[in-house]
């Protein structure tokens, strides 16, 4: 390649990171965070939910057990004692299951907190670079595009194909989604 090409090159990706920049810099923190947060949330709230609403279940379900014991030592129940004694440990075996399964439940809702956290850090740190980028030397302005890019492949006439890193590729996604609302509201 030329110098003239890789100077061309340099400035598209330069424009390109720039808007880029932009398109992050546009989306509020707050907003940022709460979709975070709602989105890693949502999925464990509603897992969490349905498991406690089974371990309701199974101790409606043990306390009749035991109910139906006290009726089969009176001699009213028509179940054995032994299948009584059987249906119990297996009601306690599940609501121990259970439980664990809650337990990892809630620890994924934790998760989902300090992941929202993570992002907001991340945030941060692409902000900083945005405002590092345009003082800097092309250098700098390429050690910060790196910190972004997974991958450049570049086709005749100047097509580029980007891959981003995960992480930018949600802030763009976000961005996009944003942007689509705002489009889909206006009309």
């Amino acid at each position: 390649m030329s110098g003239y090409a890789v100077e061309k090159v340099d400035r598209i990706m330069e424009q390109m990171v720039m808007a880029l920049f932009a398109d992050i810099k546009s989306i509020p923190e707050q907003e940022l965070i709460t979709h975070q947060y709602v989105q890693r949330t949502n999925e464990h709230l509603a897992t969490l939910s349905q498991l406690q609403a089974l371990k309701a279940q199974k101790e409606k379900e043990l306390a009749s057990y035991k109910s139906e014991v006290y009726k089969s030592i009176q001699g009213k129940s028509t179940w054995s004692q032994e299948l009584l004694s059987e249906l119990i440990q297996e009601a306690k075996v599940e609501i121990e299951k259970l439980d664990a399964e809650i337990n990892t439940a809630k620890a994924l809702v934790d998760d989902a907190d300090k992941a929202a956290k993570d992002i907001k850090e991340q945030y941060d740190r692409i902000l900083t670079w945005a405002d590092m980028f345009e003082g800097s030397t092309l250098e700098g302005k390429k050690m910060i595009m790196w910190q972004l890019i997974e991958k450049v492949r570049i086709y005749r006439d100047y097509q580029f194909e980007v891959d981003l890193k995960p992480t930018v590729k949600e802030f763009k996604a976000l961005w996009s989604k944003r942007s689509t609302q705002s489009t889909n509201g206006a009309a």
